[in-house]
């Protein structure tokens, strides 16, 4: 605990002091914070562990970041930065002092004279030797040119940013050990020496790795969240891992250089995985075992804390006793009074004869407890009952993560055309919906008769890569056998004119993950009256007879051959690519139909899945389609009296000729998309010159084999069904000479088709197994992420369980804006609670009045949408409410820290004001905290531009937060720069009271009559307990004058607020 007693001395935060560790004198290493000091020996005290956002530190504790920089400072003149010595980096080193001794002029305002004179204290004594003249007048030279342009701080970012930089090792640490010979190179049964290298930040080894000297090889061990346990056996350690059951073990015969290189990395896992756990038994940080004795968690803050009490629900009386982040022997216990209500006191530690006592802190009064768990049963809370809530080791609190990277948003760019090919070679994966796939809500839309809902998607591929794709959802789990019949065998299908299926979800909604369909089905496209050449139709035709050839060579029928089966994948002008889609399910053939099947089959239209020249018939009808704009044939039976489709204009007469054959008599009709082939090359080289991009003909060479099972190919003369049967077995059938159909019809159950048989197959029983609860499922679904597309190229990613809180009309939620391939930022996402029209125009008045505004202490407006519903999308403030943030901080908060939130508040109403806008709402729950030292002014719901005299009065009468309303407001609803002004001192009566609901007398809550008479009667709302006098009295108090013309203006309450900071002190 010695590290604590210095971080005490030396005003270094509690939070910062794991940081922070004894290294043995001239050695190293470093001792374990378990283990006593040795007599005589010398310690260096230094911050052991790596933050790697030198702004986090400095944020986090200033003390400790400049205890850094002299750290680095005293390293780099005493030549201990082995990446930065002399002779080697000379001029580096030579900017690096240089840069010290500007910080020592912006600091102390030392003359470069006076750094001249003694500017050896600032160069390594190796450069003194040999260059000391020269390094003099370089020194001297530079110097004379600097002008003080930065802060000291700014200097010392630069600084250290220059050796972390230049010395990327300089935290990282090593160690010497003997280990077995790597497994690969079944070499005899021995030892070899190694090198252990700990550095969590590595780019291409982070964690544990080590150097076999004997192969010249690096091996990558484990990251640090991989790790389990570190376990010491005398001179043996063995580090458990994720990845194996045998564990990585290591000989470290040097007792200090093993206790030094194992607490490193256990150190790491606590400031980067789980703080709460001590890797390794055999070093247990005290601190640690403080913590358990007392089930106190450690300085997780008040933020985390009340987030972890609200998700238990917040039962009254449950309660999380927490180390003070700021101060050492001073903790806080935030409890639940009600169910709607938290409260936090302050808790200190005191010796009463030797023994310890808690003193619990409470509305100005001091007691002292024996016990920890006394002092909470002492606070009155809604239930009697008390339930504290311990330390978990699943616990994630931001604030004790200190050395784990700030979470960086990544770009997401699209997979390459490489990808995209690699990933229709594989075959279906299944998909986690609510982590792999980003849902275009707006592009929603029912098909197969409101069976089937589909949609774009992205699909996240591994490496931050994403794939365009086709959604088709289920909607009904009264058709799942059908939908699972018809995902199963359509995924087997692997060929380059098929629409190709990724995937699928195995919970409901059960959804089938297709290639992009993007650009829509094909007829679609062409009644869209695209100027498609006839090349482009050909090619369109060419693809189709592909797909019927693919499925023909494997006996399979598609069943709905159709324009509306065609999706288009690309068109160039030219050249059009199309893939057919799968058939869809529960297909019932009607006279609808009857243009694409042909006549025999009339009196008993489910023939048409049993025979392959119905499939020909289909494509002829479709070529029509195809060449007639996408338009539908006629639906009389012109086809049934033996009369064609008339020849479509500027259709070339080869390609009706093919559409003649098809439709032929069956005895003359041909059985084979091959006959088609030639005709379509004739066809295309007639209306092209170059035939440089119509393929081959024939089988696909690099196309996968169609397989049931692995390493079965099928035969050209059988049909391998495939039934699934309810124990999850599969079972082939092979049957003679017919052909299987894709499409599930409950009339064609019998040998020859792939439906399921439920004696095979227990529909129920099934969809318990698969998904548990349905409504879960589901509901997990809809909360997965979900695209809108915006102007300018800009999209906005978020999930309705991203929740960050409500506003007068509107819910918020965090997403992610993305512009392009470029960036991406966090945002806060505010839609519309209620759909009325009264609240749509005060929602769009929001946007109005956001719109036109631009100031660091007023939430910034990026941009609007009305897909799906209106929203506003605006930056992300970090720390969120206000309120909450005045409950959980409440025995911190201090009078600088206040005045600095009030001249927060109040520039950004200055500007308001100048901008003629009156807020109408403004209130501690409509203000915003960004980095725990700026707050911002949001929730323009009710925000009116004022009239020429300067007011705005309302034409309706509706709920009003009448509290925090003036007594004209309340009156006459008449609204002013004046009526902000009263709600303004509301608002500091909010801060001074730790975040109180403004109240004339404790626990008593009268009605709005009662409250005007109050301020009629000049009563006011009572000093709060940690505003002084002349605040209150000179700004609340004037404020809240009952005239409205003797109340300050934000520009005098501003020059007002720069006179208390001067009093008072300013947080910097």
């Amino acid at each position: 605990m010695i590290c604590q007693q210095i971080c005490q001395d030396l005003e270094i935060k509690p939070l910062a002091c794991t940081l922070f560790a004894l290294r043995i004198n001239d050695t190293p290493h470093f001792l374990p914070g378990c283990r006593p000091l040795l007599p005589n020996a010398k310690y260096d005290f230094r911050i052991r562990f790596q933050v790697k956002d030198l702004q986090t530190l400095k944020n986090l504790d200033k003390n400790a970041y400049n205890y850094f920089y002299h750290q680095v400072k005293w390293d780099l003149t005493n030549s201990k930065i082995p990446d930065l010595v002399y002779p080697n980096h000379k001029e580096k080193v030579l900017g690096l002092i240089i840069t010290s001794m500007y910080i020592e002029m912006l600091e102390f305002d030392t003359t470069v004279e006076e750094l001249k004179k003694n500017y050896k204290n600032y160069v390594p004594h190796k450069y003194m030797k040999k260059h000391s003249f020269v390094i003099k007048n370089k020194i001297a030279e530079q110097l004379e040119q600097i002008k003080h342009k930065h802060d000291a701080y700014y200097a010392k970012t630069a600084y250290l940013q220059s050796v972390t930089t230049n010395a990327p090792n300089y935290f990282m640490e090593k160690c010497a050990a003997i280990t077995s010979y790597l497994p690969e190179d079944e070499l005899e049964r021995g030892t070899c020496p190694i090198d252990l290298e700990f550095a969590p930040h590595h780019p291409d080894r982070p964690g544990l790795s080590a150097y076999y000297s004997y192969k010249k090889l690096w091996k990558h061990v484990s990251k640090v969240e991989d790790l389990l346990a570190i376990v010491v056996d005398n001179d043996t350690v063995t580090f458990a891992m994720r990845s194996t059951n045998v564990g990585f073990v290591v000989t470290i015969t040097d007792k200090a250089r093993l206790e030094s290189f194992v607490t490193c990395v256990a150190g790491y896992f606590r400031l980067m995985v789980t703080w709460t756990i001590d890797l390794c038994k055999s070093f247990k940080s005290p601190l640690l075992q403080e913590l358990r004795h007392l089930k106190c968690h450690g300085p997780i803050g008040g933020e985390f804390s009340y987030r972890k009490l609200q998700d238990k629900q917040s039962i009254p009386g449950s309660y999380i006793i927490r180390q003070c982040e700021k101060s050492f022997g001073v903790y806080y216990i935030d409890l639940v009074i009600k169910s709607v209500s938290m409260e936090t006191f302050k808790i200190t530690i005191q010796q009463d004869n030797g023994n310890t006592m808690w003193e619990l802190h409470q509305e100005g009064a001091k007691k002292l407890f024996g016990t920890l768990q006394d002092l909470a049963k002492s606070i009155k809370t809604e239930s009697t009952h008390k339930l504290r809530l311990a330390p978990s080791d699943y616990d994630k609190p931001p604030l004790l993560l200190l050395c784990l990277p700030e979470s960086q948003l990544v770009i997401i760019k699209a997979a390459s055309d490489t990808t995209e090919m690699e990933m229709r070679q594989k075959m279906p994966q299944i998909i986690d919906p609510a982590t792999e796939l980003r849902k275009y809500i707006h592009t929603e839309k029912i098909i197969e008769n409101g069976s089937i809902k589909e949609m774009r998607a992205e699909w996240l591929l591994p490496n931050t890569t994403k794939l365009e794709v086709t959604l088709k959802i289920l909607n009904s789990k009264d058709h799942l056998t059908e939908f699972l019949n018809l995902a199963y065998k359509w995924g087997q299908l692997q060929s380059t004119e098929l629409v190709k299926m990724y995937g699928f979800t195995l919970s409901a909604p059960y959804t089938m993950v297709i290639e992009s369909t993007r650009l829509g089905t094909l007829d679609e496209f062409l009644l869209s009256g695209k100027n498609v050449p006839i090349v482009g139709l050909i090619d369109a035709a060419f693809s189709l007879a592909r797909a019927l050839y693919f499925l023909q060579e494997h006996n399979t029928i598609h069943g709905k051959i159709r324009c509306s089966s065609l999706h288009v994948v690309k068109f160039d002008g030219t050249s059009l690519t199309v893939r057919l889609g799968d058939p869809g399910f529960r297909c019932t053939y009607t006279k609808a139909d009857f243009p694409w099947i042909p006549v025999e089959y009339y009196a008993n239209l489910e023939r048409v899945t049993t025979d392959f020249k119905s499939e020909i018939f289909a494509y002829a009808t479709t070529l029509w389609e195809i060449f007639s704009g996408g338009k539908k044939p006629p639906l009389q039976n012109a086809l049934a009296s033996r009369r064609r489709l008339p020849q479509p204009a500027n259709c070339p007469f080869d390609i009706y000729e093919i559409m003649l054959s098809g439709w032929d008599i069956p005895e003359r009709r041909f059985s084979s998309p091959q006959h088609i082939f030639s005709a379509l090359i004739s066809t295309r080289e007639k209306n092209q010159k170059s035939y440089a991009t119509i393929e081959p003909v024939g089988v696909e060479p690099d196309r996968e084999q169609f397989s049931i099972s692995s390493g079965s190919s099928l035969p050209s003369n059988t049909t391998d069904q495939t039934l699934l049967k309810s124990d999850g077995s599969i079972s082939n059938i092979s049957t003679d000479n017919e052909h299987s159909s894709i499409i599930s019809n409950s009339s064609l159950a019998d040998e020859n088709s792939w439906m399921l048989d439920e004696s095979d197959y227990n529909l129920e029983e099934n969809v318990h197994l698969l998904s548990g609860d349905n409504a879960l499922d589901a509901e997990n679904f809809e909360l997965g992420m979900k695209v809108i597309e915006l102007d300018n190229g800009m999209r906005l990613i978020y999930q309705d369980n991203s929740y960050l809180g409500k506003g007068q009309y509107g819910t918020v939620y965090k997403g992610t804006l993305e512009y392009g391939e470029h960036s991406v930022i966090p945002v806060a996402i505010k839609t519309l609670n209620s759909p009325s029209t009264s609240d749509r125009k005060d929602f769009q008045r929001e946007i109005s009045v956001m719109k036109r505004l631009d100031h660091p202490n007023i939430v910034k407006i990026k941009t609007t949408t009305d897909i799906p519903h209106i929203a506003i999308i605006m930056e992300f403030v970090k720390h969120g409410s206000f309120l909450k943030y005045l409950s959980c901080s409440s025995p911190s908060l201090t009078v600088p820290c206040l005045l600095k939130f009030a001249k927060d508040i109040a520039s950004g109403m200055e500007y308001l004001t100048k901008k003629k806008i009156v807020h109408r709402d403004l209130a501690a729950r409509n203000v915003l905290v960004d980095d725990g030292q700026t707050v911002k002014i949001s929730d323009f719901g009710l925000s009116q531009f004022v009239n020429e005299k300067g007011y705005y009065r309302t034409q309706n009468r509706r709920f009003i937060p009448y509290k925090w309303y003036a007594p004209e407001t309340i009156s006459n609803e008449k609204y002013s720069f004046q009526s902000d002004v009263w709600s303004y001192g509301v608002t500091l009566f909010e801060m001074f009271s730790k975040g109180k609901e403004p109240s004339f007398e404790a626990h008593i809550q009268g009605d709005l009559d009662d409250f005007l008479r109050r301020l009629r009667n000049n009563q006011r709302l009572p000093q709060p307990e940690l505003c002084p006098n002349d605040i209150y009295n000179s700004l609340l108090m004037e404020c809240w004058e009952y005239d409205t013309e003797k109340r300050p203006t934000f520009t005098e309450i501003l020059v007002k607020l720069d006179d208390f900071i001067a009093e008072y002190g300013e947080v910097v």
